[in-house]
């Protein structure tokens, strides 16, 4: 699942020009609870044009007639490979390096400084940052970009453990070989460009010592069971995700979010996210210039 992004605004006659399948009211409701019961993505019949768009080339490609066939094939795929297709399809993957600069300005700035002098008074003095719905890599990336910037010596002394997790398999095995067009590149300075990247060519490939600290992994957020397991985290980066999530699924995500943070975590979210009506565990402060959300101690 990407990291800050939105559906892409999509028209009904360019739908129509795509020559979809049809879904009919009837099915739309069975089709969703499937999607939501297996990953927690929740459409409503609005976008019922935005599942028939991204899932027709499904069924064309496996011969299924109707959505309901489709998903009886989900069902009964003991190989979960068409699910990994699915998941792919519904999931939007448009993101970049740097984005939201104020944010990671407060991170690299005032949030990094503080939870590295926490950490001294601890054994281990382990660092972990986990960036939730990580898409393509972009955003773990920056983070230990930006990190190894402030504390050159973050990469040897492997003090610092970035977890990047999302539920496409397909995307994270892409985002784990570390290379990018210059397109997703466009926020990254000169200096960063040539200091953290080699150059192949038509791509970018993230250098050794950023890739060294970021570890991927297969998580669907809505799973309470694998949440539990993930503790002692020192700031989540959960932006711009929630849009794929309802209330009740949100209020839980957050729930464990909150359980799995030290005290005096952090928990930045997109710029125009809030917890209001999900959390009221959270305290919320102004750093630089942004808001981010707290674990009080």
């Amino acid at each position: 699942m990407l990291i800050g992004s939105k559906f892409t605004p999509v028209n009904r006659s360019t739908i129509l020009a795509r020559d979809v399948i049809p879904m009919p009211d009837l099915e739309f409701p069975a089709v969703a609870a499937f999607i939501a019961e297996t990953t927690g993505i929740e459409f409503k019949l609005n976008k019922k044009y935005l599942l028939e768009n991204r899932l027709s080339p499904r069924l064309k490609e496996l011969g299924c007639k109707t959505y309901k066939d489709y998903i009886l094939y989900l069902k009964y795929d003991q190989t979960k490979k068409e699910f990994h297709k699915l998941t792919t399809a519904i999931t939007i993957n448009e993101t970049s390096f740097l984005r939201n600069p104020p944010q990671l300005e407060a991170f690299q700035n005032i949030v990094l400084p503080k939870i590295i002098q926490a950490a001294k008074s601890r054994i281990p003095n382990t660092i972990k940052i986990w960036s939730a719905g990580c898409s393509s890599g972009e955003e773990p990336y920056s983070l230990g970009l930006l990190s190894m910037e402030k504390y050159p010596g973050l990469s040897t002394t492997k003090q610092l453990q970035i977890l990047a997790t999302d539920i496409d398999d397909e995307i994270i095995a892409k985002a784990s070989k570390g290379h990018y067009g210059q397109l997703t590149l466009r926020n990254l300075s000169p200096h960063q460009l040539n200091t953290f990247f080699k150059n192949n060519g038509t791509q970018y490939e993230i250098n050794q010592n950023i890739r060294s600290l970021v570890k991927f992994s297969n998580l669907n957020l809505s799973d309470s069971a694998r949440m539990r397991l993930l503790r002692d985290i020192d700031v989540i980066f959960f932006r711009n995700v929630m849009i794929y999530f309802g209330t009740e699924t949100r209020k839980k995500i957050i729930s464990n979010m909150y359980d799995s943070l030290r005290p005096g975590g952090y928990l930045f979210l997109g710029h125009s996210e809030s917890l209001h009506g999900i959390s009221k565990a959270f305290k919320l402060t102004n750093l630089g210039k942004s808001m981010v959300y707290y674990k009080e101690l």
